[in-house]
């Protein structure tokens, strides 16, 4: 009984050392692109999922290229964050994400559903490919804690495509910390 105590042991500390030796940080993974043939056309689909971070007054200031750093309509607009969320995609694996959403409240609304058109930048490093994606969109407040998210991002930076494009659909709560997810699908190239 004690030998199998030991073996145990044993394992959970070489896994344990193992995964320490094997993780990458975005910089190290830049130098292991996979091996995909240039010019392929990829059809992709995926998904993040996490919880937002809360909502904050102006146009977001983060993001690694600033994209959603800008309010159109009369600096009216509110950012939403979601950090650290999951991601999961068919090309790229699976990795983290985080979105930054400038929301125009400017424009006039109407009784349920309020719609407003938006700019996001969602930042992703996944297990095969780091990418950052821009895009525009139209958020609407479906009912109270009820809100629906549409529109398009396109690669504006990645290590393995040189051009592309996502649709995305996605629901949550941005007024609050509550569950987000949002699912994404569309066709890229390989340089």
């Amino acid at each position: 009984m004690r030998s199998n105590k030991v073996l145990l042991l044993a394992a959970v500390c070489w896994i344990s050392l193992s995964s320490a030796l094997w993780a990458q940080t975005s910089d190290e993974q830049a130098d292991v692109e996979p091996e995909i043939a240039a010019g392929k056309i990829f059809r992709l689909h995926g998904s993040i999922s996490g919880r937002t971070d809360g909502v904050t007054s102006g146009a977001c200031a983060g993001g690694k290229l600033g994209f959603a750093d800008q309010c159109a309509t009369n600096d009216v607009c509110t950012c939403g964050v979601i950090s650290g969320a999951k991601l999961s995609g068919n090309v790229i694996g699976r990795g983290r994400a985080d979105i930054y959403l400038t929301v125009d409240n400017g424009q006039p609304g109407s009784p349920p559903p309020v719609c407003a058109p938006f700019v996001a930048e969602v930042d992703l490093i996944a297990r095969n490919d780091t990418e950052e994606l821009t895009g525009t969109g139209q958020i609407c407040n479906i009912r109270k804690n009820d809100t629906r998210l549409s529109g398009t991002l396109t690669i504006a930076s990645s290590l393995i495509f040189s051009t592309g494009f996502e649709n995305f659909t996605a629901t949550g709560n941005l007024n609050r910390k509550g569950a987000f997810r949002m699912r994404l699908k569309g066709q890229a190239k390989s340089d």
